[in-house]
């Protein structure tokens, strides 16, 4: 240990771990408040539950067909998947471009500011 660790009392840095973590989710809270992400956090949520409660309806059944196997049959689900698929990245992409990422993943791309 550092002398100047020990005239503060030892190693702080594994003792303020807690503490940088702590500040650094404050940091990102108040940055997606900031952000307002409501709105994209909330389709997320409602695909989410979408795609759940398919799931669970997809239950087996014993000695009958599910009625999610059923729409399956009728519409196929190339639809749904696809457009979940496309709400999903729109929402996501909403999320990384109000908080201000965009340019690591498009760094040529601009908001249409010109």
């Amino acid at each position: 240990m550092s002398s100047q660790a020990l005239e503060h009392g030892g190693n702080h840095d594994n003792k303020d771990l807690p503490g940088r973590i702590k500040a650094a989710v404050q940091a990102v809270y108040r940055r997606a408040k900031a952000a307002d992400l409501r709105f994209p956090l909330w389709v997320l949520g409602l695909t989410f539950g979408f795609w759940f409660a398919i799931f669970w309806a997809d239950a087996p059944q014993i000695g009958s067909l599910s009625p999610v196997a059923a729409l399956l049959k009728i519409y196929g689900a190339g639809i749904a998947v696809a457009a979940s698929l496309a709400i999903v990245t729109a929402a996501v992409w909403t999320i990384v471009r109000r908080m201000g990422y965009a340019d690591l993943f498009a760094p040529d791309a601009g908001d249409g500011e010109e």
